[in-house]
């Protein structure tokens, strides 16, 4: 059965298998290995400023929780955002 898991900047509680906004995970990749072929990573709003590219290797979805306005992943000029392993993943 597949699940959503959460990532939030203001987490305050971050625990496995962040299933819910209260639970969510701080970083977009802690969610993405986490993640199960099926899975849904739901990014909530806030600036991502990137250190290192997200790989992403399995059929799962990353979509943002309320579209490309409120949610931005920022690699800074330096960092590819997204290094994409699966031909069935899809980034929203």
């Amino acid at each position: 059965m597949a699940a959503t898991l959460h990532v939030d900047l203001n987490s305050t509680n971050p625990t496995a298998p962040y299933a819910s906004r209260d639970t969510a995970a701080k970083e977009i990749q802690t969610a993405v290995n986490a993640a199960i072929d099926g899975d849904t990573v739901q990014v909530w709003d806030g600036h991502y400023m990137l250190l290192s590219e997200i790989t992403v290797s399995k059929a799962i979805t990353v979509q943002s929780a309320n579209g490309p306005e409120t949610t931005i992943v920022d690699g800074q000029g330096s960092v590819r955002c997204f290094y994409l392993e699966s031909t069935t993943c899809v980034i929203e």
